[in-house]
């Protein structure tokens, strides 16, 4: 079994990722593609030091890219939403990015119930 750093790729920076994480308590991640849902759990326990209530995966094929005539393809990875337990403080996980939102990410983002004046900072 691998240790916890080498399983844990980078999280996962999308919209729907991140109000995910502010409205429910759970955090998007990529992870190593032969990693376990029990392998993620003790991972994101002994990193984070939080308690995990569930784990869902998907596995995703890598894309094929093109450089001229020439044909690849990016590696398959694998993606999965923690869900903390209620009352566990998501203290590992911080501020992704502070890049701009479009009007309407900010509309969502105060609708479900997010301090706006983050975004600004």
């Amino acid at each position: 079994m691998k240790s916890a750093y080498q399983i844990l790729r980078r999280p996962v920076i999308t919209e729907k990722a991140w109000l995910s994480r502010k409205t429910r308590t759970r955090w998007c991640s990529r992870w190593r593609r032969a990693a376990t849902k029990t392998e993620i759990t003790e991972a994101v326990q002994s990193i984070f030091k939080v308690k995990v209530l569930s784990v869902r995966t998907a596995n995703y094929p890598g894309k094929e890219r093109r450089r001229g005539s020439f044909a690849g393809y990016r590696p398959d990875w694998k993606k999965a939403y923690v869900r903390l337990k209620a009352g566990e403080k998501d203290a590992g996980v911080r501020a992704e990015s502070r890049k701009s939102f479009s009007s309407s990410s900010r509309r969502l983002f105060s609708e479900a119930g997010g301090d706006e004046a983050w975004l600004t900072s």
